[in-house]
This record gives structure tokens, C-alpha cells and sequence, in this order.
């Protein structure tokens, strides 16, 4: 398959052998039969389940165009087709590490917290880098299923939300249930303030890198709370009600990067992930201090206007 760093048939040999560690995840372990890859894959089995002894086209690509030009990192509705419309399972995640000890090779892929390891030789590795960031695409091999994954229209979605690393993948299917949405990487999710979900949300346009110039003007903002509020109808959000809620997501973005610094201080001492939490620590931090005068003098300004009116 054109514009693909790896496109091989892997055999899953076992589930769980260390036994099962998430309710909602199982590991595989599985051989690949061209290139001799071994690997270890964690799998959303609440929207994926794989059993000893499937097959699977495993597929790992830096873009989803047709193509190969690179990948934008946001989600159009444009209904063009992509690579994914061709796979059952597709995850978003960035290389993280590469252990390269003579003739073999080791490399690591974290998914949202869901890990991947591939072993082989170290000619497999030549067209990886270092914090590239890939899509990983599944589906199985039999012939009922390859035939399901391309009659069914089954839809793949990414939308740019969470962390520093994640898109959310969300996946429409009649094999699992029809016209119902999925989304992945829910162990972060809970009921929560909307100020903090927006917030954190735009915070997140900062990418891998933190680049915090990404992040909207207001003009942006109101475009989204417009559809927010008022996804039917967006041109009849009032400019008080779209005020107010720009307001209450960017008192809330200092939140957002209080609660994501504390837990990489966190993750610093317990992760066994080889990744440098404590520079996003004082990323994020950094940026709180940065932002606490501006956010905080316009609540303040908000709040002590709505008193006099």
C-alpha cells in the first residue's frame, strides 16, 4: 500500500498474558508474517475485539491522504475519501522511543495511554523517526469481515481534543451498533464544568509542542460557541450568551493547565513511560503564569459589570 511505513498480516498468538490489567482494554501479543515483527498492542475492546488466532492487516502511515501529502491535524467534514475508509480500528499516537541494539530494533508508540511495541530487525526502522506522530489501521482478514469493513460505510472520525498526544478516534459501524458514536480514550473523560471542557479543549490546539500561538482568537471561539449552544440554529446565539461563555472558558483555561501540570508532576514519579513529564510540567505551568493576569482581569472586569447592570 503506497505512502505506508509498515503494511504486513499479523497472527494474534495471545490476550493478556500478563493478565488482564483493564476492564476496558486487553494486550495482544501477535507475529507479523512478511516481516517477522513481533508486537504488543493494547486494544479498546469496548469498540475492537480481537481473539487468539485473527489475522489483521496492521497498517501504521503519517497521513491519512490518499495522496501521502501530510497530514493537517485537524478533522474536515469534506467527505473525501482517506485510508481509513478501508479499516475497522483506526488510533493516532506519537513514536516515542527507539532502542536500536545491532542487528535488532525496538520501537514504542503510545495511542492516547494505549502502548504499542514492535521488535524486529533494525532495517525496519529506517523510515521511522523519533516524536513522529502515526495512525495506526486494523482490520481483520477474513473474508466476511474485509467485506463488512468496505460495505458497511464504515466511518472513522478524528477530532483534535485531549492531552498532549491524543486525537479522539471515533468510529461509526453497523457491526458494532448501527448509527451510534464511540469514543476512545474515555478514561480521561468525566461530567465537568463546560468552562473547563472548552478551555481545556483550546489549550489542546497547542499540539505535541505546546505552541500556544495556536490557540483562537475570540472570533474563533465565538464560532465554536455558536455551534455549541445553538448547534440547530447558530446565528441566533445572543452576543450576551456568547460573552459569557467566552469568558467562563478562558477563566477555566487556567484550570486546565493547572490540572495538566500537576499531573505530569505525577506521572514524573510514576509513569513507567520513557517521556520527559517534568518539561510539560513547567510547559504548562509556565503558561498558567503567563495567562493568569489577562484571564483573571477579565473575569473580574465581567463580573464587576454585571453587578452595576
Amino acid at each position: 500500500m503506497a505512502n505506508t511505513l509498515l503494511d504486513d498480516v499479523f497472527l494474534v498468538q495471545k490476550l493478556d498474558p500478563d493478565g488482564k490489567k483493564f476492564d476496558k482494554v486487553s494486550r495482544i501479543e501477535a507475529v507479523s508474517e512478511q516481516q517477522s515483527l513481533f508486537m504488543q498492542l493494547d486494544v479498546n475492546t469496548d469498540i475492537y475485539r480481537l481473539r487468539v488466532g485473527d489475522k489483521i492487516n496492521l497498517v501504521l502511515a503519517a497521513t491519512l491522504n490518499l495522496d501521502g501529502t501530510p497530514d493537517s491535524g485537524y478533522y474536515t467534514q469534506g467527505g473525501r475519501q482517506s485510508l481509513a475508509d478501508k479499516f475497522e480500528y483506526v488510533m493516532h499516537g506519537k513514536l516515542y522511543k527507539i532502542s536500536d541494539s545491532g542487528p535488532k530494533v525496538e520501537m514504542l508508540i503510545s495511542f492516547g495511554g494505549l502502548l504499542m511495541q514492535l521488535k524486529g530487525d533494525s532495517s525496519d526502522a529506517k523510515r521511522f523517526e523519533l516524536d513522529q506522530r502515526l495512525f495506526l489501521l486494523i482490520r481483520k482478514c477474513s473474508e466476511s469481515d474485509v467485506a463488512n469493513s468496505v460495505t458497511t460505510g464504515q466511518l472513522s472520525c478524528l477530532f483534535r481534543l485531549y492531552g498532549c498526544i491524543r486525537y479522539f478516534l471515533a468510529v461509526l459501524s453497523s457491526r458494532v451498533t448501527p448509527e451510534k458514536l464511540y469514543f476512545i480514550d474515555f478514561e480521561y473523560g468525566s461530567y465537568n464544568y463546560r468552562g473547563f471542557d472548552n478551555g481545556n479543549h483550546f489549550n489542546e490546539y497547542a499540539g505535541y509542542d505546546c505552541d500556544y500561538s495556536l490557540y483562537p482568537s475570540r472570533d474563533e471561539q465565538y464560532h465554536f460557541f455558536r455551534h455549541y449552544l445553538e448547534p440547530e440554529k447558530p446565528l441566533e446565539v445572543s452576543d450576551e450568551d456568547l460573552e459569557a461563555l467566552y469568558v467562563e472558558t478562558n477563566t477555566y483555561r487556567l484550570t486546565s493547565h493547572l490540572y495538566w501540570a500537576l499531573w505530569a508532576l505525577i506521572q514524573a514519579k510514576m509513569s513507567p513511560i520513557d517521556f520527559d513529564y517534568l518539561s510539560y510540567f513547567f510547559l504548562r505551568y509556565n503558561e498558567y503564569k503567563k495567562q493568569k493576569e489577562d484571564c483573571l482581569s477579565l473575569a473580574q472586569y465581567f463580573l464587576s459589570r454585571s453587578r452595576t447592570q
